[in-house]
């Protein structure tokens, strides 16, 4: 039987999707005030769901990276993203609809 090779989980491939975007000459480039991002006026919207609750006003705001990572990186680029969050995934199923819920809500506010 042929062995399936290992699939990446979590956020693996996440930096070098990144390594993709930031291409020198293209994206950004280097000036004598330093970094310029290339991309302004290009839009990004970004869903990032989580088991747990990581915003501001949680005991665990300073586990979350995803956000901040992403932000950097797309402020770095000339882009402000625009983020739907959904958190509690993991906090049972009410909380969860309530989180989907709310997302569809903010997608649908993005979207019009």
């Amino acid at each position: 039987m042929k062995r399936q090779p290992a699939r990446a989980t979590g956020v693996a491939p996440l930096p070098p999707w990144i390594d993709r975007l930031a291409v020198p000459g293209r994206t950004f480039r280097y000036g004598e005030a330093g970094p310029k991002g290339l991309m302004r006026g290009k839009r990004v919207i970004v869903a990032l769901a989580r088991g747990g609750f990581y915003g501001p006003e949680t005991a665990t705001v300073s586990a979350e990276y995803a956000e901040i990572y992403l932000r950097a990186i797309f402020g770095f680029l000339g882009i402000a993203p625009e983020f739907v969050l959904v958190e509690g995934l993991a906090a049972g199923e009410q909380t969860k609809a309530n989180a989907m819920a709310a997302a569809r809500d903010a997608v649908g506010q993005i979207a019009a």
